[in-house]
Order: structure tokens, then C-alpha cells, then sequence
């Protein structure tokens, strides 16, 4: 294996440079306070850990790039080597997810907004509240991060069913759909992305999409440039989707003139649906140097060609 050297900064670095200088003595990790400190180093390693890289920082001699999110959109808009090794983590960010889909998903299933404005008058009104287990959940993407929403709602549910760029059945749910073929979205209460940034996935969620949809929650915890905001914003308005549970945005911080702070029908959260623990880093590590040792691969290596 080769004498990897990493370099790390930013959020969970130092807890990579714990992992890799008690479990891995092989390689060599170095902890910088900062990227500009980075940027004048970096030519003395050969991998890099973290979230993260400016786009001034030369990295055409890095042979691993490990990133600490289960996205990995930031690293390619890269100039990557051709032959580069991308991993990424993933740990227990899917079921931390999947609570994150359930809280929101009652939250509408079961009026609360409405109950909470109604105390606050001290109105009494009785509603009729629907029922999780009539829900029919659509789930785009089938990775790690949808299979494990999936396999945490299923029993909850009416049904489950997902959508992938294959259209191949995936254990958790009861159908798959392909993403270049039509889909019936008026049949789904619950529309779930949980898609990366790539260009198949760029602007996927748009007016032609939102139109067919039926009063659905709409839940974004994928990626901020999946969704069109102005055509969202239109189906709010014209009742064909319900509310949007919103963690994700195409600028983040969300800029305080965001029309979605203020919407009614718009819940926006920052970008926490899942943050990444330094146990989820490890853990993942420790699968892709499980997966290296036995000359695999496992769903932590990255096909850049695909961005996933």
C-alpha cells in the first residue's frame, strides 16, 4: 500500500489525525490550523482529509482525497488528477436523516403548525389529522443515505418506493422508478431528495416536475441546486406542494432577502439534518480500509466520473 501522507484541516481534522496516528501507523497525517497554512504544505503530501479544499490550492500531485461529508460536489469542482482515489463517509448520517424526514413528516401528517396556532389564541378546533400509515413516500436517490430513510420509514408507512438513475429494485423499497422516465407524482404524499450534485440532478426539481405533484411535503436534505426555487415557490402558492422542509440551498448561508424565510408554507433549517460526528468519519475509514485491504471497493469509493 502506498505510504499515504494526509493533510487535514477544519472541523473533525484533529479527530482524523487521532485515527490515523492510533489505528494507521503506517501513514502519516498533519493537522493545519488553517487552509492558507495548507496551501504553503501542501506539496509534501499526497492525501487529503476534510470537507473542503480552496480552488487555489494545488493539489495535482494528491493521490486520495477523503471527504468528510457523504457529498462530495465540493471536491469536483476540482481539476482532480485522472487517477485519483475519492472516498467519502457516511457512518450513521442516513438514520440520523431518516429521524430528521419522520420529525418534519409528522410535523404536516399531523397539523402541528396549526395546533400551535391555535393554542396561542386559545382556540379550541378538533382536527382531522391524517395518518402516517397511509403515506406513500417517494424517495429520490437509493444510496446509502435514501436506503437508510427507507429502511427506518417503511414500517411506518403505506409505502416506499424510490427512484435511481437505473430503475433497479433496491432492498427497503417496494418499487423503483428510473430518473429519465415519467413518474406519476400525483400518487405520492411524500416526496423525499436525498440526490448529490451532478448535472443529471442540477435544477431536477422543476415547474414541469412541482405540476403533477398532488399537495405532497416536499423534503429536501440532497442538494440546494436540485431544486428550482422560483418554480417551488409557484407550488406552494397553487397548492401542489403542501409545505417544503428545506435543509439544503444552492448559497449557503441562505441570504437573509431568501424569499424562503419568510413563506408560509416554507420550513427552513440549517443545513443539520445530518451533520457528520467524528464516529461517523471513523467508522467510514475504517470501511474503506477494510474494502483496500481485500483489493474491493464499497459504497464509500466515489466514481468521479458519475460525482457519487
Amino acid at each position: 500500500m502506498n505510504p499515504y501522507r494526509f493533510a487535514t484541516t477544519g472541523r473533525l481534522g484533529q479527530e482524523f489525525k487521532s485515527l490515523i496516528d492510533s489505528h494507521y501507523p503506517a501513514f502519516h497525517c498533519t493537522y493545519f490550523e488553517t487552509q492558507d497554512a495548507l496551501a504553503d504544505q501542501m506539496h509534501n503530501y499526497n492525501a487529503f482529509a476534510g470537507f473542503s479544499l480552496k480552488d487555489n490550492i494545488d493539489i495535482s500531485h494528491i493521490k486520495w482525497i477523503h471527504s468528510f461529508g457523504a457529498g462530495v460536489d465540493a471536491f469536483m469542482q476540482l481539476p482532480l488528477p485522472q487517477d485519483i482515489l475519492l472516498t467519502r463517509t457516511a457512518g450513521y448520517m442516513g438514520s440520523r436523516m431518516a429521524e430528521y424526514c419522520l420529525a418534519y413528516m409528522l410535523y404536516a401528517i399531523k397539523s402541528i403548525d396549526e395546533v400551535n396556532k391555535n393554542q396561542q389564541q386559545q382556540k379550541w378546533a378538533p382536527l382531522m389529522l391524517k395518518d402516517l400509515n397511509t403515506t406513500r413516500l417517494l424517495i429520490f436517490g437509493t444510496g446509502n443515505i435514501g436506503s437508510s430513510i427507507a429502511q427506518v420509514l417503511q414500517p411506518l408507512v403505506h409505502t416506499v418506493d424510490g427512484v435511481n438513475r437505473s430503475g433497479t429494485l433496491v432492498e427497503g423499497f417496494h418499487e423503483i422508478h428510473q430518473l429519465t422516465k415519467p413518474i406519476n407524482y400525483s400518487q405520492y404524499n411524500v416526496i423525499i431528495n436525498t440526490l448529490p450534485n451532478t448535472p443529471e440532478t442540477s435544477g431536477l426539481f422543476d415547474e414541469k416536475l412541482f405540476t403533477s405533484c398532488n399537495g405532497s411535503l416536499f423534503i429536501n436534505v440532497g442538494r440546494g441546486t436540485a431544486v428550482v426555487q422560483h418554480d417551488l415557490l409557484k407550488a406552494l402558492d397553487e397548492g401542489k406542494i403542501t409545505k417544503a422542509v428545506l435543509d439544503v440551498f444552492e448559497e449557503e448561508p441562505l441570504s437573509t432577502s431568501s424569499p424562503l424565510w419568510s413563506h408560509p408554507g416554507v420550513v427552513v433549517t440549517p443545513h443539520h439534518a445530518s451533520k457528520t460526528t467524528a464516529d461517523d468519519v471513523a467508522s467510514s475509514f475504517n470501511r474503506i480500509m477494510e474494502a483496500i485491504n481485500a483489493g474491493i471497493t464499497n459504497d464509500l469509493f466515489v466514481d468521479v466520473s458519475k460525482g457519487y
